[in-house]
């Protein structure tokens, strides 16, 4: 995948991160106020957004569940670590395997009722989950652009 593609994931991810704590804007502006409404319909198509999982700041809270902000927030750290680093193999299966069984645990753990809900338990479980789960998609992608070649 070419500098520029690499780049243009970033920012890409980037730009739907600064969405998510689009909430810092609103006391700005009611123009801010606005986008945030539309903002936060566009992220409930993929976050359930239960608010006791949110990150709040001051009552003012991120459009996606902790565990959703921490996957973007490692898709974006490990987009840029590639950037520096161009490897192109797709890795072992088994770190994505572990990301997702400590998410799975995680979930069955608190459904379970074994222990409450941890908002850091949580952000770094997603956290794992996006910087391993980024790779697949890099690898992804840039098989689908020597396709499309």
């Amino acid at each position: 995948m070419t500098l520029g593609y690499r780049i243009l994931l970033i920012i890409i991810i980037l730009l739907w991160i600064l969405g998510d704590f689009s909430f810092l804007l609103a006391s700005l502006s009611e123009y801010f106020l606005v986008t945030g409404l539309y903002l936060n319909k566009t992220y409930s198509l993929i976050c359930h957004q239960n608010p006791d999982k949110l990150i709040c700041i001051d009552n003012n809270c991120t459009l996606l569940c902790t565990r959703c902000t921490g996957i973007y927030i490692g898709s974006l750290f490990t987009s840029i670590v590639t950037v520096l680093v161009d490897k192109t193999s797709t890795p072992n299966i088994g770190y994505m395997v572990a990301a997702s069984s400590l998410i799975l645990a995680d979930v069955v753990l608190y459904n379970s009722g074994i222990y409450n809900y941890n908002k850091i338990i949580s952000f770094s479980t997603g956290l794992f989950f996006g910087s391993v789960g980024f790779l697949y998609i890099r690898s992804g992608l840039e098989k689908l652009i020597d396709e499309l070649k």
